[in-house]
């Protein structure tokens, strides 16, 4: 059963995914609109960064022995899916058990799926694997599998990215053939594009610009560019050299490359100018859109959030009691603690 708890303290100061990792030190740099976006007008923090409630939710995943538990993902309705997992780390992982927990924290579905995950509006979206096979997966909030369909017989590792507006993206090289596929919230194929890419690098990241076109971060230290709308793929780019990856699309257009660990570069659909990060993407953080769309959610491993606008960090909140915070799609914030991270506290809502 969900259990209320007391959440003393820690209000709102003035700041694709969780990330496990040792707290980035964020400052709290004060709510300011003094810096300037990407169009040349200041950012706007006014009403961004939320005090945080007296009282909290708290569940507890039903992990097997010896299981530990961290990531956690939430659809549009605020259901929850909670992760645990044995062994080896989690960067080797490629696949996981998930459990489901509606609003109140109330166990739900529970199924065993792909690392990567693509919440929707309803449900997820991720990968299957299966003699020798990829498939995109559909899943409902109460753990249902809703679709199946066949993405690639390779075994290539495949970058899973949120579509836009909706669905999954999947791209994977296989040989030297470099293979994109856009599916629907329900796993349904939409748009489907190939092209030349280097033999032997693998796809360690992907993510589809909100413009439309998808990066697919390889192995070698390339990019390549792939327009799902024309089904063409442009030439490859440096992005820099790196063993794991992370691409991340920014409000408007644009994505951020992160290789191992540190961001390198932001990058626009069509060219292969590196334009730097952002100041508050500092190494070892990752972010998701909130808001309503109208910020960033930078989470670093720790129980602290950093609220940020276009160039600005606008504040931070701090998280009593929990570590390892991710933030919802919906703004859902969870934590983690215990020994094995598998009791969860979760704030519904705090960053919508």
């Amino acid at each position: 059963m969900a259990a209320v708890l007391c959440a003393c303290g820690g209000s709102g100061s003035t700041g694709a995914g969780a990330v496990v990792g040792p707290d980035a030190g964020l400052p709290d740099a004060g709510s300011t609109d003094a810096g300037v976006g990407d169009g040349g007008v200041a950012d706007d923090c006014t009403g961004i960064v939320p005090a945080v409630p007296a009282s909290a939710l708290a569940f507890e995943v039903g992990e097997n022995t010896g299981e530990i538990c961290s990531l956690s993902v939430t659809d549009g309705t605020g259901v929850i899916l909670a992760e645990s997992h044995s062994g080896t780390s989690l960067t080797s992982l490629s696949a996981v058990n998930w459990h489901e927990f509606d609003t109140r924290g109330i166990g739900g579905g529970f199924f065993s799926g792909g690392f990567s995950l693509a919440p929707q509006a309803s449900g997820f979206l991720g990968t299957e694997s299966s003699a020798g096979a990829v498939n995109v997966e559909a899943w409902s909030g109460q753990g249902k599998i809703q679709n199946l369909v066949p993405f690639s017989s390779s075994t290539a590792p495949v970058g899973v990215a949120p579509g836009f507006p909706d669905g999954v993206v999947m791209v994977q090289n296989s040989g030297s053939t470099l293979l994109v596929s856009s599916f629907d919230d329900l796993a349904n194929a939409v748009k489907t594009a190939s092209g030349a890419a280097p033999a032997g690098a693998t796809v360690l990241a992907a993510a589809q610009d909100q413009t439309g076109p998808v990066l697919a971060v390889l192995s070698n230290g390339q990019g390549i560019w792939t327009d799902l709308a024309a089904g063409t793929s442009g030439a490859p780019f440096s992005l820099g050299s790196g063993t794991t990856a992370a691409a991340r699309a920014l409000i408007g257009g644009g994505v951020a490359v992160r290789l191992d660990g540190h961001w390198t570069a932001i990058v626009n659909p069509s060219n292969s100018i590196l334009l730097p990060p952002r100041a508050w993407m500092v190494d070892g953080s990752d972010f998701t859109i909130a808001r309503g769309g109208k910020a960033y959610a930078v989470t670093t491993g720790s129980n602290v959030i950093a609220l940020a606008v276009g160039q600005t960090t606008c504040g931070t909140v701090t998280l009593p009691g929990v570590t390892s915070v991710s933030a919802g799609i919906e703004g859902t914030v969870v934590g983690s603690s215990g020994t094995n991270g598998c009791s969860k506290v979760f704030w519904p809502k705090l960053l919508q």
